[in-house]
């Protein structure tokens, strides 16, 4: 008997060591296991992974306001503000996952930077319309733009496709291109719309012509407390017709005495 007792009062201090040993081990991989290479601070040295024949994972692509930090700057020329709408946007929000987006879209506007041409702010948001997350997307526009000084600032007015309502003025850069022909029958090349005068062709050397489908005129500026153009068109955009009939917005009721004009 008393053999037995000495034999476990031997092997008791072992065990214990053993599982406080464990304990420690436990605790530090707990705290510590990330992507890179396992520390632990309370126990002095690296922790090691297990040898593994897998090949390590591939780290994951720069998304969301990570990689939207890579176009930010404090001051943004044309070819800036260009390069985030035809590559950021796409590079660093999941905009053909309507799921994958909802996740990496920022939650409330963030600042891109200022357009050096109008010193307005830009931000780019998330909107979803109608049915979400299926409609949702993230887009650019300028902060606080209301929509009768949209054209003032050189921008075009968004509106939602669902209900129609107003939701801010993005810079003619996000505007979409269509092909168009400067002469009846000629070539024809990238080119987008006055957002102020709709009968306006606009090419990429800044050169224009007039839309002989769509026609044009400034409403008299006693007709609520805007400037109206009323337009008509019998035309197609990349291959969707454009509206018959429609009224736009291209700033603010003159006061009283002061001649109109179309940009």
């Amino acid at each position: 008997m008393s053999s037995e007792v000495a034999a476990r009062s031997r092997i008791a201090p072992l065990m214990a060591a053993g599982f406080v040993a464990f304990g420690l081990s436990f605790g530090c991989r707990n705290r510590t296991m990330g992507k890179h290479a396992l520390t632990c601070a309370p126990c002095g040295s690296a922790a090691v992974p297990a040898a593994s024949s897998a090949p390590p994972a591939a780290e994951p692509e720069e998304v969301g306001l990570e990689c939207f930090g890579r176009y930010a700057k404090p001051r943004l020329s044309h070819a800036d503000i260009q390069q985030f709408v035809d590559e950021g946007l796409s590079r660093c929000f999941a905009n053909a996952d309507p799921v994958k987006l909802l996740r990496q879209a920022p939650h409330h506007p963030t600042f891109l930077g200022i357009d050096s041409r109008n010193g307005k702010l830009l931000e780019v948001y998330y909107h979803c319309s109608d049915i979400c997350p299926g409609y949702g997307g993230v887009n650019i526009r300028y902060a606080e733009v209301a929509m009768e000084d949209c054209c003032a600032v050189g921008g075009w007015a968004l509106h939602d496709p669902a209900w129609g309502g107003y939701l801010g003025c993005a810079p003619t850069e996000s505007e979409p291109t269509f092909a168009f022909s400067r002469v009846p029958g000629g070539a024809k090349e990238p080119a987008k719309q006055n957002p102020c005068d709709p009968s306006q062709v606009i090419f990429a050397d800044g050169t224009s012509v007039k839309d002989p489908g769509i026609t044009c005129k400034l409403l008299p500026p006693e007709r609520g407390k805007f400037r109206l153009l009323s337009c008509a068109s019998t035309v197609q955009r990349n291959g969707m017709p454009m509206h018959r009939a429609w009224t736009l917005v291209v700033g603010p009721r003159p006061e009283r005495g002061a001649r109109p004009s179309v940009h």
